[in-house]
């Protein structure tokens, strides 16, 4: 099991320039390879060539499950992935994750991404971490 960590602040050490050599950096994909994969994660044409520093919060958080899966991780941790994403971002990140290979552990307080992105809930009420059922 390979673990990925995605905390709150959006900040990734494997970040350098933008997406584009994020990904050659830890792929040995050629340019055409890193392109295609790039698009499976929303970066298409040129965005994949804009400076980290002027990728929005959405933007960052799926460079940032591009990295997971192009490293091998299958097990990831993220907490409150939605925090700062506009409604745009967050539909967009909705529809990677769920393409996601590997396993997810979301921490969130957000019904409607629960409803859509959930396949088992877990609760803590009274101090005691409780599997309940998904809604409806």
């Amino acid at each position: 099991m390979k673990i990925g960590y995605q905390p709150q602040g959006m900040e990734s050490s494997l970040f350098v320039e933008n997406a584009f050599e994020t990904i050659s950096r830890i792929t040995p994909l050629n340019e055409t390879e890193v392109r295609r994969f790039l698009s499976y994660y929303l970066f298409v044409e040129d965005e994949v060539f804009v400076p980290i520093e002027s990728l929005s919060h959405g933007q960052r958080s799926r460079l940032n499950l591009a990295c997971f899966a192009a490293t091998g991780c299958n097990f990831l941790i993220l907490d409150e992935p939605l925090n700062h994403l506009d409604v745009e971002s967050r539909e967009d990140f909705e529809e990677v994750l769920t393409d996601y290979p590997g396993t997810v552990l979301a921490v969130v307080h957000d019904r409607s991404f629960i409803e859509r992105c959930a396949d088992l809930i877990w609760t803590i009420h009274d101090g005691k971490l409780m599997e309940t059922t998904l809604f409806g």
